[in-house]
């Protein structure tokens, strides 16, 4: 997969598809917060992980849903 992710980016650069300034913007934001999530998913227990995510996941819907 990460051939075929990487063969596709490419392409895409490529073509002028990609906004290199939202990338930037974007890579600023989840480079921290993978280091972080990597370690904090270490140290906290599965339930209240799961339950972390749960909920991410339904304000993220809830906030789609207003959105629209």
């Amino acid at each position: 997969p990460l051939l075929l992710v990487t063969a596709a980016g490419l392409v895409h650069v490529q073509f002028g598809n990609v906004n290199f300034p939202v990338v930037f913007q974007l890579l600023i934001g989840s480079i921290p917060g993978v280091l972080m999530g990597s370690r904090l998913s270490t140290r906290i227990p599965t339930f209240y992980l799961r339950v972390l995510i749960s909920v991410l996941i339904m304000l993220s819907g809830i906030k789609l849903i207003d959105f629209i």
